[in-house]
């Protein structure tokens, strides 16, 4: 291997001691955060979905039960055009006699259900159940009277179906791999930098240590490393410089040896 193949390598094998474990960490800790983040949006989205539907629910509740499919309309058409993010809202009797709705409806909506539902898909669809209650005994228009289920239990009387946008949820995924991907990126630039600078602390001297070692090997035995401009490898240098000198004195013992032998 020639010099500049040993400082390539040397260089690669920083980059990567230097980059794969900040990687690592780094995207470790990103899908952390980034699935922590798209669940507390889910969750924010899911209340408020959950929130409109019951607030409609609540205010169709005797127009639903009298009828009175204008006022119904009128509600549907009020949280659609206020709310961006409502694709469509709609009131089904459980009769099936008529169905007010504005904007995208489900294909389907079958089945009854007596609480609060939500359909995660590319939108979110919310099925809200609509009870009739009545005021109990006394003037219903009294500051007293209290709101209480007709014969105990509460009378179903359709559902309000309500359809989510989900673009909000999407961007802000989107949002997070840009930035992962930026800051992967960013991280392999430094620490590419940082690597350059840490290698050429190392290689010079490796180089100068890998020219004396094959010197020794062929037989030269008066070059010396410099140990000044050995770095972090001082010692080495000096062991070496060690080595080659016993080396040498034992090659000249062994040369006046045979010298006077003969």
């Amino acid at each position: 291997m020639n010099d500049t193949s040993m400082r390539y390598s040397i260089r690669l094998r920083w980059w990567l001691a230097v980059s794969l474990p900040a990687l690592l960490v780094i995207v470790t800790l990103f899908w952390v955060f980034a699935d922590r983040q798209s669940r507390e949006l889910e969750r924010l989205i899911g209340e408020r979905a959950r929130a409109t539907a019951q607030q409609v629910a609540s205010s169709a509740e005797f127009a639903l039960f009298a009828g009175d499919t204008q006022s119904l309309q009128r509600l549907v058409r009020a949280i659609s055009m206020t709310d961006p993010d409502v694709l469509g809202v709609g009131v089904l009797p459980l009769d099936g006699q008529f169905v007010v709705s504005e904007g995208r409806m489900p294909d389907e909506e079958t089945g009854v259900v007596d609480a609060v539902t939500l359909n995660w898909s590319d939108t979110l669809v919310v099925r809200a159940p609509v009870f009739l209650s009545a005021l109990g005994g006394g003037d219903p228009f009294s500051e007293t009277a209290t709101a209480t289920p007709l014969d105990g239990k509460r009378q179903l009387q359709g559902h309000v179906v309500l359809v989510m946008d989900l673009k909000l949820l999407a961007t802000r995924q989107k949002d997070l791999m840009i930035w992962s991907v930026g800051l992967s990126v960013f991280v392999l630039l430094l620490s590419g930098v940082m690597s350059h600078f840490m290698a050429g602390s190392i290689t010079g001297p490796m180089v100068s240590i890998s020219r004396m070692v094959d010197s020794i090997g062929q037989g030269v035995f008066h070059q010396r490393l410099d140990v000044s401009e050995a770095g972090p490898l001082k010692r080495l240098a000096v062991g070496i410089n060690e080595m080659a000198d016993r080396i040498d004195a034992l090659k000249e013992d062994l040369q006046m040896q045979v010298a006077a032998a003969t």
